[in-house]
């Protein structure tokens, strides 16, 4: 093991191993009430399901793709309480920060060093394994699949987006990419009929055996279902208003943004790191049912270009704080606090927007082979 891995896994298990005793010590009698929010007993409850044999969807109330609570299904076989949860996440944040050193290390050692430092020591990426929050799993998936991309391994990168899909539906946004990426319409044959029978394989025994609930949560991640707790600013005036159209016009939006986002990468050919991370700031900006963890992905794949693009730092640092900030008012009861969280989210799209501007512009003479990230 080099001196630069062996640093990133260290640091990695002591800050991530700190925060899971500090939370056994003082945070954990949070879990599960205001502001601390936590779907730990969801996520046990499910595995569970899953461990007696019993069926999601049909058997317990399933919001999220099935092969996530099959994850989940291992800690809590072992032990089903939150901190079994809380480790198993946080080996994940190990795997994502090896996955970062890895994929970028192709372009340049020291970036790729850099960049796995600062996504090990963002307060969100330990905040939220031991919130008892599953996105550390996801964003292993969409690195993995970068990973794969980025070192041309296309085949792999199929399956691993084939996969992650029914983890949690987001690492599909690199479908497209993947087919840009592809040499030929047989490439992009292939590799669509890999990931079609993944999805036929996972899911068939849910639709054939619990069809309208399986359905629940593809309703769940477009159109929301139920209530649906969010920071997006387009959700909380959903929420206010309650005009059953603003779902579909905020839908209908974000498709069309993701279109044109396609397109515009596609004729500038940026490498597929980059590809990602701009996909998914336009999704983060239109996408209505945004929770302050799932910007564990944008800080995961923003991570080289707080050194790439220095313009990117300040902004970096004010979307953290703003993210914590629009995440503690979601949770608030009071309407005051809902005018106050859409405020808050419409400086998060600011933000957003502005990253957007600078990573599409990025160049750095400090790092000239990361142009091709």
């Amino acid at each position: 093991m080099n001196r630069k891995l062996a640093i990133i896994v260290a640091l990695s298990l002591l800050v991530n191993l700190t925060a899971f005793f500090l939370d056994i010590a003082y945070f954990h009698k949070y879990v599960g009430s205001t502001p601390y929010k936590s779907d730990c007993g969801i996520f046990i409850e499910r595995a569970k399901t899953i461990i007696e044999g019993k069926l999601l969807y049909r058997d317990v109330a399933t919001y999220t793709p099935p092969l996530i609570n099959y994850l989940m299904a291992l800690p809590v076989a072992i032990s089903p309480s939150c901190y079994s949860l809380e480790i198993f996440f946080s080996i994940f944040n190990l795997a994502s920060s090896l996955l970062i050193y890895y994929a970028i290390k192709k372009f340049n050692e020291k970036l790729a060093f850099y960049s796995a430092i600062l996504y090990t020591l963002h307060p969100l990426t330990y905040v939220t394994s031991i919130g008892v929050q599953d996105e550390p799993i996801t964003v292993f998936f969409i690195l993995l699949s970068l990973y794969f991309l980025l070192y041309d391994k296309r085949n792999a990168a199929s399956i691993s987006i084939g996969v992650g899909i029914w983890v949690k539906i987001f690492p599909g946004l690199l479908l497209p990419i993947l087919l840009m990426k592809d040499r030929s319409n047989g490439e992009r044959f292939r590799h669509l009929a890999i990931i079609s029978a993944i999805s036929i394989a996972i899911s068939s025994p849910f639709l054939l055996f619990a069809f309208n609930d399986f359905m629940k949560f593809l309703l769940f991640y477009t159109i929301g279902y139920g209530k649906v707790i969010g920071i997006s600013p387009w959700h909380s005036i959903y929420y206010l208003y309650a005009s059953p159209i603003l779902k579909y016009i905020t839908l209908f939006i974000l498709i069309i943004g993701l279109l044109l986002i396609y397109t515009w990468i596609w004729k500038k050919k940026y490498g597929a790191w980059k590809c990602a991370l701009l996909v998914f700031l336009i999704f983060f900006i239109f996408y209505r049912k945004i929770h302050g963890n799932y910007f564990l992905y944008i800080f995961s794949l923003l991570s080289p270009f707080y050194f790439i693009n220095a313009r990117t730092k300040w902004k970096y640092w004010v979307l953290t704080a703003l993210v914590f900030l629009s995440q503690w008012l979601s949770f608030q009861e009071d309407v005051m606090y809902l005018y106050l969280s859409i405020s808050v989210s419409l400086c998060v799209i600011l933000i957003l927007a502005l990253l957007f501007l600078d990573v599409s512009s990025s160049h750095s003479e400090k790092y000239k082979n990361s142009i091709s990230l």
